[in-house]
């Protein structure tokens, strides 16, 4: 028998089965918990207002919680499912640490972790990243136009590549509109 791999929910001879057609019965309990929901927001408004002295119509507190209640549940069902939000692949459940493999993977997943990877200073390690791969770009500019590197005349790969280009390079603190900068002057070089 062969083994399937993490995260199959179906061997595929189940997938090429015959289907059941009969519908299954779908509990609505959601529709119970909102009835619920919509009583009791009727229920502690319309006290509350007639205590204080307002006296509001029945039906329509009731037809404004209804409402209510009926857009947090549909927003509830259209949100992001809990498995796939890229925040939590990015920064971790509670801004911990990023997890290391959500429980359903798909590709979109993957590249929000590598892009994080890239992007994030400190998240990937000293040698991967955005800032090496713009050092390389510019030293690479630098050798074929004036025929230096960083390395060898860093008082004149300064001076030409400017300040803000410098400073992301050499790893001070740089916001995105810096390394947009920094990414313009190296492509007028």
């Amino acid at each position: 028998m062969v083994a399937q791999p993490p995260g199959v929910d179906a061997k595929l001879d189940d997938l090429l089965g015959e289907v059941d057609a009969t519908p299954q019965p779908v509990l609505r309990h959601w529709l119970v918990r909102a009835s619920l929901q919509t009583l009791a927001a009727t229920a502690v408004f319309y006290t509350v207002a007639r205590a204080v002295g307002i006296a509001p119509s029945f039906p329509l507190v009731f037809a404004v919680a209804a409402g209510a209640v009926l857009i947090r549940v549909a927003t509830g069902q259209l949100r992001e499912p809990r498995w796939r939000r890229t925040r939590d692949v990015v920064r971790g459940d509670a801004g911990g640490p990023p997890a290391t493999e959500p429980a359903r993977a798909d590709g979109m997943l993957a590249a929000v972790r590598v892009w994080d990877r890239r992007l994030v200073p400190g998240r990937a390690g000293a040698e991967r990243g955005l800032r090496p791969a713009l050092r390389e770009l510019a030293e690479e500019r630098l050798r074929q136009q004036y025929g230096l590197s960083l390395a060898g005349d860093p008082d004149r790969a300064r001076r030409l590549l400017g300040e803000p280009l410098w400073s992301v390079l050499t790893g001070g603190t740089a916001s995105p509109s810096d390394v947009d900068a920094a990414v313009r002057k190296l492509e007028t070089l």
